[in-house]
C-alpha cells in the first residue's frame, strides 16, 4: 500500500476555480489529483447523489466508509455516460473510463504519489465531517 499523507480536499461552489487550482497543485512532483469522485454521474459507484451531507442526507458511517475506500484506493467508478455524449465518447468511456475514473487510476498506479488531492465541489457540505478526520 502507498504511503499517502492525509488527503488535501479542494472544494468550493461550482465554477469557483477548484479545477484550475487542483490542476496546478497536481503538477507538483508527488501530488496526484482525483477529479470529482463524489459526482453522482461519473464518480464512485457508491455515490448515489450529489452533495453528501453526513448526518443529514447520508449517515456519517456510510460517508466515512465511502471516503475511506476512496483514499485507500478500494473504490469502483461509474462509466459516466451523459445524455448528450456522442457514440464515440460512449465507446471511449466504456474502454478507458471518464475523467473521474481516469484520474483515480492514475493516482492509484503512480509510484511517485505521496500526496493525494481530492478535487470535488460536491464535498462542500461534507467539510465538517472531513475536518473531524484530521
Amino acid at each position: 500500500m502507498k504511503n499517502i499523507k492525509k488527503p488535501i480536499i479542494i472544494s468550493g461552489i461550482p465554477r469557483s476555480g477548484t479545477t484550475p487550482l487542483g490542476s496546478v497543485l497536481s503538477s507538483i512532483k508527488g501530488f496526484s489529483m482525483i477529479y470529482e469522485p463524489f459526482n453522482a454521474n461519473q464518480g464512485m459507484i457508491d455515490v448515489q447523489f450529489n452533495y453528501p451531507y453526513p448526518g443529514k442526507n447520508i449517515s456519517v458511517e456510510e460517508f466515512q466508509s465511502i471516503f475511506n475506500n476512496l483514499i485507500q484506493f478500494k473504490s469502483s467508478f461509474k462509466k459516466g455516460y451523459l445524455k448528450h455524449d456522442s457514440l464515440a465518447k460512449r465507446i471511449f468511456k466504456t474502454f478507458f473510463g471518464n475523467e473521474s475514473s481516469l484520474s483515480y487510476f492514475k493516482a492509484k498506479k503512480s509510484s511517485s504519489t505521496n500526496q493525494l488531492l481530492i478535487k470535488d465541489p460536491f464535498l462542500l457540505f461534507s467539510s465538517k465531517e472531513l475536518m473531524l478526520k484530521s
